[in-house]
């Protein structure tokens, strides 16, 4: 998909979102979690049969090998990136007094136990980000953060979805919580660094120019060997493959290059210009912060659900009254 469709996308979405009740983008959530809910349950081969003809690649794996469950995402990780941004925009609901903090403790309860269902390296150390974000810009709430992540949200997990203590998100959720750097060992995550890593060297290598239109997807073997990245697993295993950039920021840098970066830039802090409230500064720094510095990292361009996602944000935050 091109940087055009993507922007199709993302303005067809601020046109149509108007006529977009909270009811409507609250419905979608709890379906979200409830296909989620049924890929971790014994039902779970009868949905995968469903979703496969939905599409390609959409279903869960069984809870004992290391790929984890995939919800309407086309694998995992990207799953996990999506329900790590749900976790967000409930703190939006919240902030508008859109339902009770009751509601959102046992939506975010939801979404913890499902991003470590995806058994995803790159998404639990998204969960573990957004927690730290979390703790450093609510000061006063920051024991009740650090209890629901660190031991209710693990002992939950076990429970309801793997009681095995070898699980692969379990593992990795420890990881997280004793030795940070060896997560960085897992192939899943070290691998999809050095492909970000890549498309950025590209964009510099090539003086800021673009590179061409989907031009990654075949430029970044070329730029594997020339960085000597030939020994990395995922780079080894994908040689030969045409593959979509790994991050939204970095794909359209490699490909477009500081044209589309302008262009970008201009979407994300438009609304942040433009919104002078101060009821939403907490709101526009934790989420600005991390769907900026952290998912712009990890989801490609090509894939249109970034794009919906950064409009319904650039909606928000340009039009508070809105919903």
């Amino acid at each position: 998909m091109s940087l055009s469709f993507g922007l199709v996308v993302f303005f067809t979405t601020i046109i149509y979102i108007k006529k977009i009740s909270f009811d409507l983008i609250y419905k979608l959530i709890i379906l979200w979690f409830i296909i989620g809910i049924l890929q971790i349950s014994p039902l779970r081969d009868y949905i995968n049969s469903v979703l496969e003809i939905i599409m390609t690649r959409s279903f869960s794996s069984d809870l004992d090998i290391s790929r984890g469950i995939q919800l309407l995402a086309n694998e995992p990780s990207f799953a996990g990136i999506y329900l790590t941004l749900f976790l967000v925009l409930f703190d939006f609901f919240l902030m508008k007094k859109y339902l009770t903090l009751k509601k959102i403790w046992i939506l975010r309860l939801v979404a913890g136990v499902l991003i470590l269902a995806t058994k995803s390296a790159n998404s639990i150390l998204l969960l573990l980000s957004y927690v730290f974000i979390k703790i450093i810009s609510d000061k006063k709430g920051f024991k009740y953060i650090l209890v629901f992540f660190l031991i209710i949200l693990p002992i939950v997990y076990l429970v309801t979805v793997n009681n095995d203590f070898d699980s692969r998100g379990l593992n990795l959720f420890k990881l997280l919580l004793t030795n940070p750097v060896l997560l960085l060992n897992d192939h899943s995550l070290s691998s999809r660094f050095y492909l970000i890593y890549i498309s950025y060297f590209g964009f510099f290598d090539n003086y800021l120019l673009p590179n061409g239109v989907g031009s990654y997807s075949f430029n970044w073997m070329v730029l594997a060997q020339q960085l000597e990245l030939l020994d990395v697993y995922e780079i080894n295993k994908s040689m030969g493959n045409y593959l979509m950039p790994m991050s939204f920021l970095g794909g359209i840098a490699h490909d477009y290059g500081i044209f589309g970066i302008i262009l970008v830039m201009v979407l994300i802090f438009y609304p942040l210009y433009k919104n002078k409230s101060n009821e939403y500064k907490q709101y526009i720094f934790t989420s600005g912060f991390f769907i900026f510095f952290l998912w712009l990292q990890t989801c490609s361009y090509a894939l249109p659900l970034p794009w919906f996602i950064l409009a319904i944000n650039y909606t928000l935050l340009k039009n508070t009254n809105r919903f």
